[in-house]
C-alpha cells in the first residue's frame, strides 16, 4: 500500500495540511510532499533491513550508517542555512534514498534477496493512474461538494463545535475524491494480480476478518488452486 498511499499524500498535500491542521500550516505543503517520497523508499526497503538484522549482519548498517550520518550533517550545514525547512526535509530525504539504494544493492548482492520490480511495477502503474483520478477530481470546484452545509450548521448550534474536519466540503471532496481513485486502484491491481501459494495463504488467514463480498472477489479473480506438480521419480496418481 505504500504507493497509493504516498500518491494520495503528494496529490492532496494542500487538502490534507488545511483540513487536519489549518490554513496556518499551508506552506508546510512541499515538505510533506517530499518527505512522502522518502518515506515510500524507506517502507520498501524495510524487508531488507529486516533480513540484515534476522541474519546477524547489522555491522554493513552500522558501518554505510555512519558514512551517511556523516554525508547527513555536511548535507544539513549546507541546505538548512539557505533553504530552512525545505533544505532540511531534502536533506533527510537523500539521505533516506541512499541508505535504501545502499541496502537493496548489499541484499541483493550478498544475500540474494529478489527485489519485486515487477509487482512494485504494477503497483507504481495502478497509483499513476490512481493519481490521475485523484487529481482531477482534487481540481472540482470545491462549493460543489458543499452537500453536507445545512447538517453542518445544525450539528455547530446542537453542540457548539465544527464538523468541518468531517462535513466541510474540502473534506467531503477529498473523502469522495479518495474513494474514487481507490476504487480505481483496486480494480487495476485485481486485474493484474497473480497469485502465488504465499498469497493464498495470506488471504485465508484473513478471511474471517474480510467482507463477504470482497473476499468472494477476490477468490473469483485468483482461480482455482493449481495442482502440486509430483516430485521427480514419483508416479502421479
Amino acid at each position: 500500500m505504500a504507493f497509493p498511499t504516498v500518491t494520495v499524500c503528494c496529490i492532496a498535500a494542500y487538502e490534507l495540511i488545511v483540513i487536519f491542521y489549518g490554513r496556518a500550516y499551508a506552506e508546510a505543503e512541499t515538505c510533506f510532499q517530499i518527505l512522502c517520497v522518502s518515506a515510500l523508499l524507506s517502507s520498501l526497503a524495510q524487508p531488507g533491513s529486516a533480513v540484515m538484522y534476522a541474519s546477524n549482519r547489522q555491522g554493513f548498517i552500522l558501518k554505510y550508517g555512519s558514512v551517511l550520518a556523516v554525508f547527513n550533517l555536511a548535507l544539513d550545514f549546507w541546505l538548512i542555512p539557505a533553504y530552512g525547512a525545505k533544505g532540511a526535509a531534502v536533506c533527510y530525504s537523500v539521505t533516506t534514498s541512499l541508505g535504501v539504494i545502499g541496502g537493496f544493492v548489499y541484499t541483493s548482492r550478498h544475500m540474494g534477496l529478489a527485489i519485486p520490480w515487477t509487482a512494485w511495477m504494477k503497483s507504481a502503474t495502478a497509483s499513476a493512474a490512481m493519481g490521475a483520478c485523484l487529481w482531477l477530481m482534487m481540481r472540482a470546484g470545491v462549493d460543489r461538494f458543499a452537500v453536507f452545509a445545512p447538517a453542518q450548521d445544525m450539528l455547530r448550534e446542537w453542540t457548539g463545535r465544527d464538523f468541518d474536519l468531517l462535513l466541510g466540503a474540502r473534506a467531503v471532496r477529498l473523502w469522495a475524491a479518495g474513494a474514487l481513485s481507490g476504487c480505481l486502484y483496486f480494480a487495476l491491481v485485481l486485474a493484474w494480480f497473480r497469485p502465488s501459494p504465499d498469497d493464498r495463504l495470506i488471504l485465508a488467514a484473513l478471511r474471517r476478518w474480510m467482507p463477504g463480498a470482497l473476499h468472494w472477489m477476490i477468490t473469483r479473480r485468483m482461480g482455482p488452486e493449481e495442482p502440486a506438480v509430483p516430485a521427480a521419480g514419483r508416479t502421479a496418481p
